[in-house]
């Protein structure tokens, strides 16, 4: 355990700076500290460290004082010295790869929640460096586009009493003008981001044994939410089925939904965007058979190639539609903020159930986000985070192209973050993930935690994010995927 102790003497010999034995002390903590010298690990004798370190026995002698008095190491007479020293406890002793391959085989028996799976892929960036799992924006590119935080809250002032439990006024109707909202601005409500906006809507209207329908694949927290509350969840597969509305209002029929969720602006995962025939057939069908309509949006500025569809609920006459919309992928996660359209009745409802969940949202990302929409830097940083992604998804359009000679599927996307890969039938990515690209610094989503019906429904699909990694780890990562993929392909 002791052994490379040379190196420590390369010191320090300047008495000016700091006393030999000091600095030889300190080169011996930070070994000890960082986990090189584990508890229990056994040092040199003083006699043997003071040879290997070049230093008379008196100055190593006082080195080892010196860690005792750091209370890293204990001095056994007869026995020698031995480290006593702990590290604290970090998530990156929890999240390894046994650890986090253990968790997926517990969402097989439905005990591990699929929320859970997805943020220990997010946190693996210690063991994986090239992270296509994590579905959020580059931080630096945030950082450097978003204004100084202290010249944004220069002239904002916090109240010091609870606010309205709808939200801050004049954001709400910044966001009812931004979005060209149909309604009044009492039909707005801000939320703690998405999910909170669907937790919000499933403790409102979800009662145990309903049927809700929701798009599949589809997002991992929503299965969750509804999930929870012992609701029945039918999946619908827009980007196969398309508008074949016929067979959907058949099972309308049979099944009488209480709600419908979709993401309908490049759908997470499948990246699907419904065109404006399917979003008004599904309107009608929600109108003729009563049910609601949850439009969980985020994405509907990032377009690279097309106008986005106009979501449903901007709409005045969508009495049984609600709107989320989300900023936490574009200024940051941490801002936590979103907004919900809705008629009154469902907001009415709905701010009840904030008030006991949570007596509301944070004043202060409801001022960080009024300020960065008033100053026209919201808009500014959509702009640029859509020349960004555009880019980004040029260089895996180029890097994947080789892949569909192996009968890998994909389609590119308009907008969004990701891919949704197909690989051929028979393969299986999580397998995949846990025996070949997590060895290797590699992760992404497997497409057994985005599948309504069965963990196995797209096993051999995967959800490749190409918008966290700086652009260079992404090349990096990017072509290592493709060689790894590619020899599986060739097996």
């Amino acid at each position: 355990m002791y052994n490379n102790w040379k190196g420590f003497d390369v010191v320090m010999t300047n008495p000016a700076i700091k006393a030999q034995y000091l600095q030889l002390a300190d080169a011996l903590a930070d070994k000890i500290k960082s986990g090189d010298l584990p508890k229990g690990s056994r040092l040199p004798s003083v006699r043997k460290y003071a040879l290997e370190v070049g230093v008379s026995h008196i100055t190593a002698n006082k080195v080892f004082v010196k860690l005792e008095e750091y209370k890293l190491i204990e001095r056994v007479h007869g026995s020698g010295s031995f480290v006593i020293y702990k590290q604290p406890f970090s998530s990156n002793q929890r999240i390894t790869e046994a650890y986090v391959s253990d968790q997926f085989k517990l969402l097989k028996s439905k005990k591990q929640t699929r929320s859970l799976l997805v943020a220990l892929l997010k946190n693996t960036s210690h063991i994986c460096p090239y992270n296509f799992s994590y579905a959020l924006i580059s931080p630096a590119l945030i950082e450097n586009t978003v204004p100084n935080l202290s010249d944004i809250f220069r002239d904002v002032s916090i109240n010091h009493v609870y606010g309205d439990m709808r939200g801050d006024l004049s954001l709400r109707e910044e966001l009812k003008d931004y979005y060209a909202f149909g309604g009044n601005v009492e039909n707005a409500l801000i939320t703690s981001g998405n999910q909170h906006g669907i937790n919000l809507i499933a403790n409102l209207l979800v009662d145990e044994g309903d049927n809700i329908f929701i798009e599949n694949p589809t997002y991992t927290g929503a299965v969750d939410v509804f999930t929870n509350k012992r609701a029945n969840l039918i999946g619908w597969n827009f980007h196969e089925a398309g508008s074949d509305f016929y067979e959907l209002e058949q099972k309308i029929i049979a099944l009488k939904p209480k709600l419908f969720f979709l993401t309908p602006n490049y759908s997470n995962p499948s990246g699907y965007v419904l065109d404006n025939e399917e979003r008004t057939e599904l309107l009608r069908l929600s109108i003729k058979h009563n049910f609601c309509i949850i439009e969980d949006d985020h994405w509907s500025e990032i377009s690279f190639d097309n106008e986005v569809q106009t979501l449903i609920s901007m709409s005045e006459n969508t009495n049984n539609v609600i709107g989320l919309r989300g900023f936490s992928k574009i200024i940051g996660p941490e801002s936590r903020i979103g907004v919900m359209f809705a008629n009154k009745s469902i907001i009415e409802g709905v701010e009840k159930q904030l008030i006991i969940n949570s007596l509301g949202v944070s004043q202060i990302s409801q001022a960080y986000l009024l300020k960065l929409i008033k100053s026209g830097h919201y808009k500014r940083l959509s702009q640029v985070i859509k020349n960004d992604l555009r880019e980004r998804r040029n260089i895996v359009n180029k890097a994947l192209l080789p892949l569909r000679a192996y009968g890998v599927r994909y389609e590119i996307p308009s907008g969004g973050i990701n891919y949704w890969i197909e690989l051929p039938d028979g393969m299986d990515s999580e397998k995949l993930l846990f025996d070949k690209m997590f060895k290797e610094g590699i992760t992404f989503l497997p497409g057994s935690l985005c599948g309504v019906n069965s963990v196995d429904e797209f096993k051999n699909c995967l959800r490749f994010n190409y918008s966290f990694l700086p652009i260079s780890s992404l090349k990096v990562g990017l072509k290592k995927f493709v060689c790894l993929l590619t020899e599986e392909l060739e097996k």
